[in-house]
């Protein structure tokens, strides 16, 4: 009896191993697939670029598209894009900014049309200046290899942007749906980032302080623009009229003839009709201005209000630092287009007399009136200014970009180079080049002197 006891309990030990060990097996196999499971989720968050050199006949583009899993929203990749971000300064977050404004075309292309867009479609028409000949308006020339170099380092810095900051619905991962701005995500940072040198501090001053100016300026102009006297009623008269008149015209015009298509004259009754409708046109668009009043102690309420913020402002004129001048004036003039900033062109309406640019007083210091024969070598002087003051300048740079692809027309020969050597052996004649350096003395005279 004993032994047969031992015998049952060695087999109930045996069968207790047998299932110890099926367990185990089990465990293992599941503790596998989880791993697996885990590899293959972090092989959705690496972000990765496939090389293609091939061209095709028409120059298509060889910059490395992103591979399909390139937009993940996982939390893995969130973290580590926020530890990235939170080890950046101020001033690198400013650099941001302004890249992710110069990036908003291939934005568009990858929101639109996927990841795999042909940014080569972005490249404007070329344009060669006073040693070259211009292109006709339907010829665009393949796109040079320093353009394909360029668009490459746009592509890349654009693609950096758009992983870190962007917030997607990736459902589709070819064409993710951009749930929120990328700028307005990189401007939230920057608000949110403390400032640490006497550059960025004196940075975050001023764009606070343009931001003020900018609504004490709208409020002035719109006082000045003087409130209806005429009834609700009457104006919505008028304004009824002249879109009927507008749209009238437009109707005759679109009905001209093509002189390219045909050698039909233009009748005396149709030239006379379009005369009639623009001095109509004329008569109710000065009588809806005219019947405007100011309220006198208001808009001086208003002035002197502008007047402080103004002279706020301006005094960041007076600095050391290419980005705070270039913040203000962005600020006085009333765009961002770098391109055309120190041109003479502003913003205009009834407010536009309040206050002056430091582009009007480097006219004034060389007693210049006349700002339409002057405005290339002054805008010219005006971006080498802010280069002196250690603004981005080289071949990468925002306006470098705008000059080698972005713009309607662009300029091949600026592919490469910094603006100063573009401006000087490309750009600028040799007879501008000394108007250009008058300019640019004027404006360290007048404040960086």
């Amino acid at each position: 009896m004993g032994q047969k006891l031992l015998a049952y309990l060695f087999y109930g030990f045996l069968v207790l191993m047998v299932i110890a060990a099926l367990i185990l097996l089990k465990y293992q196999l599941d503790q596998k697939d989880v791993k697996q499971q885990q590899i293959d989720s972090r092989a959705n968050v690496v972000s990765r670029v496939d090389t293609e050199s091939t061209q095709t006949e028409h120059q298509k583009s060889t910059i490395e598209q992103p591979d399909k899993k390139l937009i993940s929203t996982t939390e893995e990749t969130k973290k580590a894009s926020q530890n990235d971000i939170e080890q950046l300064s101020y001033l690198d977050i400013y650099y941001q900014l302004k890249d992710a404004k110069t990036c908003q075309p291939i934005f568009y292309q990858w929101q639109t049309k996927g990841m795999q867009a042909d940014l080569t479609t972005l490249v404007g028409s070329s344009y060669r200046y006073y040693d070259s000949p211009d292109y006709g308006d339907n010829e665009k020339p393949a796109i040079t290899a320093e353009q394909q170099t360029l668009l490459k380092q746009w592509h890349d810095k654009c693609l950096a942007l758009w992983q870190t900051y962007g917030d997607f619905d990736v459902k589709n991962k070819d064409q993710p749906t951009l749930i929120s701005g990328i700028t307005e995500s990189i401007e939230h940072r920057l608000n949110n980032t403390a400032t640490q040198t006497p550059h960025e501090i004196e940075l975050k001053n001023v764009i606070k302080i343009s931001l003020q100016w900018q609504q004490s300026y709208k409020a002035l102009e719109q006082v000045l623009e003087g409130e209806d006297s005429l009834s609700e009623l009457e104006m919505t008269d008028i304004n009824n009229q002249i879109n009927q008149l507008e749209s009238q015209q437009n109707q005759l015009l679109f009905d001209l003839p093509d002189p390219a298509e045909t050698d039909e004259s233009i009748d005396q009754a149709t030239i006379t009709e379009i005369s009639h409708i623009n001095k109509e046109l004329r008569r109710l668009q000065n009588l809806r201005q005219e019947q405007k009043v100011i309220n006198p102690e208001l808009a001086q309420q208003h002035r002197n209000t502008f007047a402080a913020i103004d002279q706020q402002l301006f005094s960041y004129f007076n600095t050391s630092y290419g980005e705070v001048f270039y913040e203000a004036l962005i600020t006085v003039v009333g765009f961002e287009n770098g391109r055309y900033i120190g041109s003479g062109y502003s913003r205009g309406g009834e407010a536009k007399n309040q206050r002056i640019t430091p582009v009007d007083m480097v006219l004034e210091a060389n007693n210049i009136s006349a700002t339409r024969w002057y405005s290339e070598p002054l805008n010219a002087a005006t971006h080498l200014y802010l280069c002196d003051l250690g603004m981005r300048c080289g071949s990468d740079s925002p306006l470098m970009i705008d000059y080698c692809l972005k713009d309607y027309r662009v300029f091949p020969d600026a592919c490469g180079l910094s603006i100063h050597d573009f401006y000087k052996n490309h750009f600028i004649s040799p007879n501008q080049w000394q108007d250009v350096q008058t300019f640019k003395n004027s404006y360290e005279d007048l404040f960086h002197g």
